[in-house]
């Protein structure tokens, strides 16, 4: 495809360029690091039935996964109310502990390729909008919690994905610059966090957005596999 073939060059022009030090890689969770997708899914119809409200797709599920879950409900509902929303999302997370939070598995090749680029020096950090005590059960449970430097959640920043609160953090935290920054992630709203805060973008293609959502916000490099990441770096 030719799309392989910009993304391999692309790949060729990072690594070769000496003006170019990639020392932050920034990642989403779910659907990036973590196969939560079947969970997600599982536990949003869950609580929509729970609170009385109309079944919601598979398909307009997963194109909400990313967001907020106050966003998500809005979207699935298509009411606001704080009242009603806080119900729904408090009914999420509590059948989430239920339904799903222990079926959670890391995606092929991700711990592997973690570890690799923290050995190399690599800062591995997580802004995603699923709750910090949920990462940190994933972390704890998976023996990963030594690979990253800043874990933010859905609770840690005022403003959600895609605006670039959680990246701008990061990256000051970190003190590092856009440029030596890549965001990873399997969709649109990480990508678009990404590049509003400067930095460069990396979509996955086994999560919950397509390559073709993933091309259409001008995302820079394109990997099929997480172990791919490691002919960007």
């Amino acid at each position: 495809m030719i799309l392989d073939i910009f993304v391999k060059i692309k790949c060729k022009q990072l690594k070769t360029d000496p003006r170019r030090k990639i020392t932050t890689l920034i990642l989403d969770f779910d659907g990036t690091i973590a196969d939560t997708v079947d969970g997600i899914v599982r536990t949003a119809k869950a609580s929509l039935a729970e609170i009385g409200e109309k079944d919601v797709p598979r398909e307009e599920i997963i194109s909400l996964i990313g967001l907020p879950l106050d966003e998500m409900f809005r979207k699935m509902t298509g009411k606001d109310e704080e009242e009603f929303i806080s119900v729904c999302t408090s009914t999420y997370r509590r059948l989430f502990k239920i339904l799903a939070l222990d079926s959670i598995k890391p995606f092929p090749a991700v711990k592997e390729t973690l570890r690799t680029l923290k050995d190399k020096g690599i800062s591995l950090n997580i802004a995603s909008s699923r709750s910090r005590p949920s990462i940190f059960h994933f972390l704890e449970r998976e023996n990963m919690t030594d690979l990253f430097d800043i874990v933010l959640g859905v609770n840690e920043a005022v403003n959600h994905k895609p605006h670039p609160e959680m990246v701008l953090r990061i990256l000051s935290e970190k003190g590092a610059s856009p440029d030596e920054a890549i965001m990873i992630g399997d969709t649109t709203f990480d990508i678009m966090m990404g590049h509003a805060a400067g930095c460069t973008g990396c979509g996955v293609t086994y999560g919950n957005h397509s390559r073709e959502m993933l091309s259409e916000v001008g995302t820079e490099f394109i990997i099929d596999s997480f172990g791919d990441l490691i002919n960007i770096i």
